[in-house]
């Protein structure tokens, strides 16, 4: 999710930001890429992927709002997905060294089961999870509420990822993102 204040803390002065449309609207110090486009800053490449939901009824990433991204860094391939369901330009994707995949969110869309399919599809050589503890993710913003108890229902839902890529060559780390108790 977008957080200019972060951006303004951790960006060097001059470096580039790569964003969408809407997020240029509260972040007018970058550089727009829609959907499908590329370019180059401070020379890496930069590719703009589509982003967004394909299940039926009210979606909460509609098209065109936001990108995934591919950045080009010392000839390795990284795929930062953003938010929403295996489009088709996802699927299109070619070697993919890293990729980095939500999973559980919204909840029933990209679920283990979804997210491996999904994988099967560009097949990159190693996968990231995140967006998958929304929870601990809340209480990180709001440590006066209860800490959630899940760490039992997260490694079982990685485990489900796991057993779902079991004889592939996909790699997936757990990068722990979310502190576990």
């Amino acid at each position: 999710h977008l957080d200019p204040a972060a951006i303004e803390r951790l960006r060097k002065p001059g470096a580039p930001v790569v964003l969408t449309a809407k997020a240029h609207e509260s972040f007018p110090h970058g550089t727009v890429l829609a959907n499908g486009e590329r370019g180059t800053f401070a020379g890496v490449r930069v590719e703009a992927v589509a982003a967004h939901d394909m299940t039926p009824g009210q979606p909460w990433h509609p098209p065109g709002e936001a990108n995934g991204y591919v950045v080009t860094l010392g000839g390795q391939r990284i795929f930062f997905s953003g938010v929403g369901e295996c489009v088709p330009e996802i699927q299109a994707l070619q070697d993919i060294h890293v990729a980095f995949m939500p999973m559980n969110l919204p909840l029933d869309r990209m679920r283990p089961r979804p997210v491996a399919e999904c994988l099967k599809t560009f097949r990159p050589k190693v996968v990231y999870l995140y967006h998958y503890d929304n929870a601990s993710a809340r209480w990180f913003a709001n440590p006066e509420q209860e800490r959630p108890d899940n760490a039992q229902e997260i490694a079982a839902t990685i485990q489900a990822l796991r057993d779902a890529l079991e004889g592939e060559s996909i790699e997936l780390r757990d990068a722990d993102w979310y502190r576990r108790r």
